[in-house]
């Protein structure tokens, strides 16, 4: 199967060879999903994905049918059956599919690369948004929109602009901006609460960072010290350029942040 790693996969309540199974038959229609890291074959905040999974359905008014016990036990089954020790997995619910389906599945790796960490990525502004910002659709005409300008113009990321002219999220991420020594990230109304970027909050708490969550315009974006990415495959990821604009990637209270999280990955995980 295109996009997936590992020989197996588990549709509701079978284990499936991935070689056989056409991502397409459960990758359109009306989905919730999450994307949850593992290394060392144990899952990264896996309560917090479950959360944020119950709370989508919630809002979302769309039941799952199987209870969240039952998907944390085929989410650990996975990676018993899949000789895989870091990585990450998708796990999607369609409900339009007859009968509905659940399935999860390793992804094929796509992680930044050390230089990206050191020196900072490529993204540019792109004026669309995420609908149901506090639900995590799986919502395919945007992510084919935010796709193509990615790979037209040689990108990391998009960064996401409202009809108010106000950076809300990332394609794929969420974002942060740095003034002098503060903080700043768009309101959680705005944007999907992501795991990662609860941890950085209250990392920023922890290491005494203040923190402002604000709503900021393009044009003020860009007298911006610092900007940074953060999801649940590239942690936290310094920008370079969005755009023509160019940040510091390498700015102390970046780098701070970026050394407490990957120390809070390791205590998490006992390593």
């Amino acid at each position: 199967m295109r996009d997936c790693i590992g020989c197996k996969l588990i549709y509701n309540d079978q284990v499936l060879s991935t070689d056989l199974f056409d991502k397409s038959s459960f990758m359109s229609g009306i989905i919730l999903y999450e994307v949850i890291a593992f290394f060392n074959k144990k899952y990264l905040y896996l309560e917090d994905h479950m959360q944020r999974l119950e709370s989508s359905s919630k809002m979302a008014r769309l039941p799952l049918w199987i209870s969240i016990d039952e998907v944390r036990t085929r989410l650990l089954e996975l990676l018993k059956i899949n000789d895989i020790d870091d990585g990450s997995i998708n796990l999607v619910f369609n409900f339009s599919n007859d009968p509905v389906t659940f399935v999860t599945y390793i992804n094929k790796p796509h992680n930044p690369s050390q230089d990206d960490y050191i020196h900072g990525i490529r993204t540019q502004l792109h004026f669309d948004i995420r609908t149901t910002p506090n639900i995590k659709f799986f919502l395919q005409d945007f992510r084919e929109r935010a796709g193509k300008v990615i790979r037209d113009n040689n990108l990391w990321e998009v960064i996401l602009v409202d009809k108010n002219d106000y950076i809300t999220e990332a394609s794929r991420s969420n974002v942060f901006m740095i003034k002098g020594n503060e903080v700043i990230t768009a309101p959680l109304e705005l944007v999907l609460p992501g795991v990662t970027r609860k941890h950085i909050l209250e990392i920023c708490r922890d290491l005494n960072i203040p923190v402002r969550e604000r709503c900021v315009t393009f044009m003020e974006l860009k007298k911006m010290d610092a900007v940074f990415l953060t999801g649940t495959t590239s942690k936290v990821l310094p920008v370079r350029y969005i755009g023509d604009w160019e940040f510091n990637a390498a700015h102390p209270v970046l780098l701070q942040i970026r050394e407490a999280y990957e120390e809070a990955i390791k205590k998490h995980i006992g390593i």
